[in-house]
């Protein structure tokens, strides 16, 4: 590793030093670094790198982003500090510039060392980097939530630890002080008040230990409507018993209060305890975890005042198998069971439990009449008589009766209490929605940050937070579900051999994922068995065809398609899946699987249905794809209408598509949906159907920036023309190709596909095909400033064939581009007004908004200055309403280059800025770069500084996109340099 002189600090605000002097990393730039510091001298993966800076909200292009950050980085920090490895980058720093990675290893040598007092002072040392919050300050949403809490336990952990040893010792001195501030900072985190009330107590400090539970129990009280632990109510008791108890450490960790020699023999002793009512909860889970804002929800609600007389609540608690229903409703049970002193009740009814029928409420009404002392004699027969016995038995009662795992709402209304003063909390897999008065709370499974900590829990937190990527795959492959979480960290706990890594990658094969998931008779798949066989045939056949959908999200048009069913009958079924938390609703009329459940129909439909069947299903669910992205090319002429389309299945029912508008927002809805669907078709060897769908769906691709998707597609579309042997699929899939590696800054790349289509062409003998590709090659030939050259190849499109149309128009308009670039600006404008004649010919609004934007340019380098400005307002007028963001993106930095040249300098830099804000919500580097040096361009003269920022921003990323503008920008900077 190199020593660059820069130091990374995680543990507060984030902060980066070289040579001591402090770094401006701001920005994304910063939660890259942050990203890369977490794992110094380790590869992080691109995929990693990628969800902490940006999340869900990617940009088209992930790698060209990333590549301009760590360029800045490299400038700012050194050029060999961060290193490009396989499919990731690297922070070539030792591990203790990092201040978290010196934590580490300065803990782990502590808890290793047998000279206490030395690993006490390590201790110290290594936690006097903690200055705050851990990685405040940055704009990361998947930190904040996913990395940063635990951060904060692995911070608290490593103090706890001293603090322990600490009292052990004897050594109170500043301890008080520092607890109090940590107390303050993390109120609810009750080891830290006992420790604190140990280190009060040690120091003879007796009044003020019992004065801090107190407080405790009143923020506790206030903020969850909960008193403190048992543990803690027992130390304060036995600090009462006790006025001058001193601190000693318990086995765990924490600290309890005993007894003094010269007090043991006045001490009161505990003679017995008290008969109490029945307490038939199961054992609650210590160290739970997550749920804090349902916890707060149910406590506030259920958790009575002093003497009040609240009214008989009733909660469900609904969701999918392995959700953590049951945990969650003991655990809400025994925090409130101080008020209710009457008992508390469990009962299971086994709605869904795998071999046994639901519990007839008859016979669970009579078992709980027994519980609380209803002999047998006395139970009556009648169901309704019985139910009327138990209202009565209750009444006057305070109990918490905990119904779980019930089928229905009609298991559960005769179970519940009818007067005040009983609390009843009811789980189901089932919105229990019939049930009159109920709160119902639906749950979902746990963020990351509290899947995290689950998992923490269950398999090792000092073993998890080594690897930290690796945990999050688990996390990621597990659903975070509960069930799963706590079953894979209970794997890896059993195996001393495996790393976090490992059980990752057992996870990651499909094919052995549910044995993974498995421990016991504990098993995920177990528990989505019983909510399947629970449902009627018809609505299993739909749920595992809908494991075979090829997107992530489905309507109910696609559903309809695949269970071979009519739209209204598709959407019935479907809110019923969405009932039982066997499928989710994102959005109206939008659904979705949970991960595993989506395998685990996948697995359903692969052991139920023949191998005809399922594809027979995928493929209708194709051909909707199909008809709806034909249907939305439709409504933008004539760039292009694909071939007509030939399909086995033609839906007879299709949602209404009626204007430009509703085709760019289904297909903004589905854009990875059909992506999915040419990639599925691509896997199966649908081979027509794959070239079907990537000729429908490309211009929408391009007109929304979509590089990295276009491009894909169409590899995928050539290799499918190669296995049919289709010259001309051939040829027009390379082609294209070619346009969508232009558009996405690849120029080389765009010329070799150019040049093995057009001798494609030339060997079919296809003209047309020959001319657009030689008129795209001058295209390109002119953004790489060979001008000369694309106007040659512009006319020899020309010469080659002529359509009167679209194709005619694009050799004009690429014509033109070039003659103006060589100061032939008569010609340029000569063929700008062709191609703009033509589009208006056939009403391609988007051609002659790119039309009219170049016959701005040619009319402001000919002084036209009031033509100049028209044409380009309103190219931006019909590139908006065309629905081209890109489009719109590329005639504002045009309309900047106008401007400048009329010599409006404030109002070219104020369309430029207005440009780059779109390259950058679109993320389309290309356009991002020719925008920062538009701007630099037009303010040099007034802010040299501002200009040179902009100029080096657009060399770092023109060098990413290998594009020879970087270095006529390097020179004009140099030229300018102070």
């Amino acid at each position: 590793m190199i020593d660059s002189g820069v130091r990374v600090s995680l543990l507060g605000p984030f902060e980066v030093r070289r040579d001591g002097a402090l770094v401006p990393v701001t920005g994304r730039a910063a939660v890259v670094l942050a990203t890369l510091g977490l794992q110094a001298g380790r590869p992080v993966s691109t995929h990693t790198l990628a969800d902490r800076v940006w999340g869900e909200r990617l940009p088209n292009s992930v790698s060209a982003s990333l590549a301009s950050h760590i360029t800045r980085l490299r400038r700012l920090l050194g050029a060999s500090t961060i290193r490009t490895v396989p499919a990731g980058y690297l922070l070539d720093l030792h591990p203790d510039r990092v201040d978290l990675l010196r934590l580490r290893r300065m803990v782990g040598e502590a808890v290793q060392i047998a000279d206490r007092h030395r690993a006490r002072q390590l201790l110290g040392e290594a936690l006097g980097s903690w200055r705050g919050e851990p990685l405040d300050g940055l704009a990361s949403e998947a930190l904040r939530r996913e990395v940063a809490p635990s951060l904060v336990e692995e911070l608290l952990s490593a103090y706890q630890l001293r603090v322990e040893w600490d009292l052990t010792d004897g050594s109170n001195q500043g301890l008080v002080a520092e607890l109090r501030t940590l107390t303050a900072r993390y109120p609810l985190r009750e080891t830290l008040w006992q420790q604190l009330m140990a280190a009060l107590a040690g120091s003879g400090r007796h009044g003020d230990a019992m004065a801090a539970y107190h407080e405790l129990r009143r923020l506790l009280r206030q903020r969850l409507g909960v008193d403190p632990s048992p543990r803690l109510r027992e130390a304060y008791q036995r600090l009462l018993a006790q006025p001058r108890a001193v601190a000693s450490p318990t086995r765990d960790g924490t600290e309890a209060f005993g007894t003094s020699a010269s007090t043991a023999a006045g001490a009161p002793s505990r003679a017995g305890s008290a008969r109490w009512p029945r307490r038939e909860l199961p054992r609650d889970i210590e160290g739970f975890v997550g749920r804090e804002a349902e916890l707060r929800g149910i406590l506030g609600v259920l958790a009575p005042g002093d003497g009040s007389a609240d009214p008989a609540p009733l909660w469900t608690i609904d969701g999918m198998a392995g959700v953590g229903k049951t945990v969650l409703a003991v655990h809400a049970a025994h925090l409130l069971a101080p008020h209710y002193p009457d008992g508390q009740l469990f009962t299971d009814l086994h709605g869904y439990t795998d071999g046994q029928p639901p519990t007839d409420p008859a016979v669970a009404l009579e078992a709980l009449l027994r519980v609380i002392g209803v002999v047998g004699a006395q139970v009556p027969d009648d169901l309704d008589e019985r139910a009327a016995l138990w209202r009565s038995e209750l009444a006057g009662r305070r109990l918490i009766i905990v119904l779980d795992n019930a089928a229905a709402a009609a298991t559960v209304r005769p179970l519940i209490p009818g007067t005040a003063g009983c609390l009843t909390i009811v789980t189901s897999r089932r919105r229990l929605t019939e049930l009159d008065g109920a709160r119902h709370l639906s749950l979902d499974v746990l963020p990351a940050h509290d899947a995290l900590a689950l998992f923490s829990a269950v398999a090792g937190s000092q073993r998890v937070a080594g690897e930290p990527d690796a945990a999050a795959q688990v996390l990621r492959l597990c659903g975070n579900l509960p069930l799963a979480v706590h079953i894979a960290g209970a794997r890896l706990a059993a195996r001393d051999a495996w790393t976090v890594d490992y059980l990752a990658q057992r996870l990651s094969d499909d094919a052995r994922r549910w044995a993974e998931l498995a421990v016991g008779t504990r098993n995920a798949a177990g528990a989505f068995h019983v909510s399947y066989r629970h449902l009627p045939p018809g609505h299993q056949r739909m749920f595992r065809r809908l494991g075979l959908c090829p997107g992530a999200d489905f309507d109910t048009f696609v559903a309809a398609a695949i269970a071979t069913v009519s739209p209204p009958e598709a959407e019935r079924v479907l809110e019923d899946l969405v009932d039982v938390h066997l499928l989710q609703q994102p959005a109206p009329g939008r659904y979705r699987f949970h991960d595993l459940l989506r395998q685990y129909a996948r697995a359903q439909a692969d052991r139920e249905e023949d191998a005809a069947s399922r594809r027979t299903a995928t493929g209708r669910a194709l051909d909707y794809y199909l008809w709806m992205v034909h249907r939305a090319r439709g409504h933008f002429p004539p760039g292009g209408l694909p071939r007509p389309v030939t399909v086995e299945y033609r839906p007879a029912h299709l949602p209404a598509m009626e204007d430009r508008r509703h085709a760019l927002e289904w297909c903004e809805t589905e854009r990875a949906n059909l992506v999915a669907a040419v990639t599925y078709a691509a896997t199966e060897r649908w081979d027509r159907r794959v070239g079907q769908l990537a000729d429908a769906l490309w211009w929408f691709l391009r007109l929304r920036g979509c590089y990295s998707d276009w491009i894909n597609v169409q590899r995928l579309a050539l290799e499918a023309a190669e296995r049919l042997d289709d010259g001309l699929a051939r040829a027009d899939a390379v082609r294209i190709l070619g346009v969508a590696t232009h558009s996405s800054g690849r120029r080389n790349q765009a010329l070799d596909c150019y040049g093995r289509a057009l001798r494609m062409y030339q060997q079919l003998g296809n003209r047309p095909g020959e001319a657009i590709t030689l008129s795209n090659i001058g295209l390109t030939l002119q953004v790489m400033g060979r001008s000369a050259e694309a106007v040659d190849h512009g006319q020899r499109a020309l010469a080659v064939h002529r359509d009167g149309g679209v194709y005619e128009a694009a050799m004009h308009a690429n014509i033109a581009v070039a003659y103006r670039s060589l100061g032939r600006l008569h010609e340029a404008l000569r063929h700008n007004q062709c191609a703009y004649e033509l589009y208006t010919l056939i009403g391609d609004q988007r051609g002659r908004g790119g039309a009219l934007s170049n016959l701005g340019l040619a009319h402001a380098s000919l002084g036209h200055a009031d033509q100049a400005v028209a044409s380009h307002r309103r190219a931006i007028e019909l590139m908006r309403a065309a629905g081209d963001e890109v489009g719109e993106c590329d005639v504002r930095n045009d309309f900047g280059e106008t401007l400048r040249l009329l010599r409006r300098l404030d109002d070219a830099e104020r369309e430029y800025r207005q440009a780059l804000a779109d390259a950058q919500r679109i993320a389309h580097p290309h356009f991002q770069a020719v925008a920062h040096q538009g701007i630099a361009e037009a303010v040099h003269e007034s802010d040299s500084a501002t200009a040179r920022y902009h100029w080096q921003q657009a060399v770092a990323i023109f060098t990413e996109l290998n594009n020879p503008k970087a270095q006529r920008i390097q020179n004009r900077l140099d030229a300018v340099r102070p």
